[in-house]
């Protein structure tokens, strides 16, 4: 293991909890479920990281929400895949495409572009902050800690 790092993938694998979870309407919602432990956890773990490391996730805005850069792995490690396999299709779908454009979340190629980005963000915390700007200006609409009245106030509007 290296120090002040943790690789860890969020969620209960194979959980039996009795309560409720986000993914509760998907068939195979207890295969891989996120426990209200499970969500605190991975908050904590993001609030607390000077950078997210992931692959083609919407856990790129859910870092951005936090203020926190993401960094977006684009190769398949140390043993290459042919293309139906490889991490690298998943870029290509339409929905990611809208976070790439913003720049805010660069793609890495290799072990060496990783590491790169990696220490540039530990050295100049400001690194890329004007592409997370950008990322977070244009996919995350309002950050006022509202959205649950705005959903709400919507879904009475459409009932009155």
């Amino acid at each position: 293991t290296i120090p002040y790092v943790v690789i860890k993938r969020a969620g209960t694998f194979g959980s039996q909890a009795s309560e409720k979870s986000i993914d509760v309407g998907v068939a195979t919602a207890f295969a891989f479920s996120f426990t209200n432990k499970d969500i605190q956890q991975l908050y904590n773990a993001m609030y607390h990281s000077v950078v997210t490391v992931n692959v083609e996730s919407t856990l790129t805005l859910d870092a951005a929400a936090l203020n926190r850069p993401s960094i977006l792995i684009n190769y398949d490690g140390d043993h290459p895949q042919p293309y139906w396999k490889s991490i690298e299709r998943l870029y290509e779908r339409e929905h990611y495409q809208h976070v790439l454009a913003t720049g805010g979340a660069p793609l890495v190629k290799s072990h060496e572009e990783l590491f790169e980005e990696i220490n540039s963000l530990l050295r100049d915390p400001n690194h890329r902050k004007a592409n997370l700007r950008t990322l977070q200006d244009t996919m995350l609409y309002k950050r006022d800690g509202k959205a649950t009245e705005r959903v709400a106030s919507a879904i009475l509007s459409e009932l009155a």
